[in-house]
């Protein structure tokens, strides 16, 4: 199998769901809704795009260049620079979750390793500061998938990420209150 037929099947799924739904609203001789035939278009390619994602991992090359890009990821140091002023904020804990501790259960090291192989993978991944009650002090980062996460825009234009943790509790952020990389 061809890693390349894989990615382009995946990168074409947009135009694949609009040329299904139109082939299903006017084919088989069967009047269908358009709205319901855009529906079922893109359950069947998310379907089709599960099945290429899992086979995609299986050839050793795709899994080995992701291996290989989010391993040198995860070595890489990270500073905050403050975006008025161009400077770099030394501020002991951020520093610390940044390039020591992220989560409890992580060290910085595995917890971008993982963040890079998701978005090496499926495209996107996010993570969310967890701040420490009543301040603004960041205590932990949390890691989610792309498919713990929809996006939505609100009445003013504001898009908003609403996320669904492990534990399934649901949380909406604006686009300024959670990382997402891409």
């Amino acid at each position: 199998r061809n890693p390349v037929f894989l990615f382009n099947i995946m990168n074409i799924r947009g135009e694949l769901i609009q040329r299904i739904s139109h082939r299903l609203a006017a084919g088989f001789g069967i009047i269908v809704n358009l709205i319901d035939a855009y529906a079922l278009a893109e359950k069947f390619l998310i379907a089709i795009q599960k099945e290429v994602e899992n086979e995609a991992l299986k050839l050793s090359a795709v899994y080995s260049a992701i291996s290989t890009i989010s391993n040198t990821m995860s070595k890489i140091p990270f500073s905050v620079i403050n975006r008025f002023t161009k400077e770099e904020i030394k501020e002991a804990n951020l520093y610390n979750i940044l390039n020591l501790q992220p989560t409890p259960t992580m060290n910085a090291s595995d917890f971008y390793k993982m963040l890079a192989s998701w978005t090496l993978y499926e495209g996107e991944a996010f993570y969310v500061p967890i701040r420490k009650f009543r301040s603004t002090q960041i205590e932990k980062l949390v890691p989610v998938r792309k498919s713990q996460v929809t996006k939505d825009i609100d009445e003013n234009g504001t898009l908003h990420y609403n996320v669904t943790f492990d534990n399934k509790v649901k949380q909406r952020y604006r686009f300024d209150e959670i990382v997402h990389l891409k």
